[in-house]
């Protein structure tokens, strides 16, 4: 495991846990400096200040805590001593609330397959017509706007010569019945 997150003997699992019981050991030590263990009257009031406030939640300041009720305890069973608060990291909960619980998130699950199973329906359903739209554009000859301004264009030059052959014809024709003309009225 790894060693930095280590206090005072316990491993923690997560940086803000490991955190928070570094701060809190570094306060035990503190009190242990400053408080004077012989006088149990402020022992007691420390005791019942920190477990009241819940100061210390993490296993380092718990067991610091029972060490103190320990202490108050030695000797003198007949002092009444608050029990240590064990903050749990984790609630527990009723097997009803946990059934209810199950089934919130089977009703999601559900809903969620059911718009995952839409979506798979609505991409098959939009390959098919984009490989329609390909099949369609491959196979047809006559593609469209693609080509349209090309046909026309050959359209238009195929009348352009023949309207020019049509035209040089008759200007032949004019041609030949001038030279008739000229002949005639000479």
């Amino acid at each position: 495991m790894d060693d930095k997150l280590v206090v005072d003997g316990f491993i923690f699992r997560s940086k803000r846990e490991f955190d928070k019981a570094k701060k809190e050991y570094e306060t035990i030590k503190e009190l242990k400096q400053k408080i004077d263990m012989n006088n149990q009257e402020n022992v007691t009031s420390l005791y019942t200040r920190l477990v009241s406030k819940r100061y210390f939640q993490t296993p380092v300041g718990l067991t610091f805590l029972y060490e103190l009720r320990t202490f108050l305890k030695e000797g003198n069973d007949n002092v009444s001593v608050a029990y240590v608060p064990v903050v749990s990291s984790g609630e527990v909960k009723s097997r009803s609330e946990q059934n209810r619980q199950y089934m919130e998130l089977q009703k999601k699950y559900d809903k969620q397959s059911m718009t995952k199973n839409r979506l798979i329906l609505a991409m098959v359903s939009m390959i098919i017509v984009i490989v329609g739209m390909i099949f369609i554009m491959a196979t047809n000859k006559n593609v469209g706007y693609f080509n349209a301004e090309e046909k026309v264009l050959d359209k238009y030059s195929a009348w352009e010569e023949r309207l020019q052959k049509w035209e040089e014809e008759l200007t032949i024709r004019e041609d030949k019945l001038l030279e008739l003309e000229k002949e005639y009225y000479k």
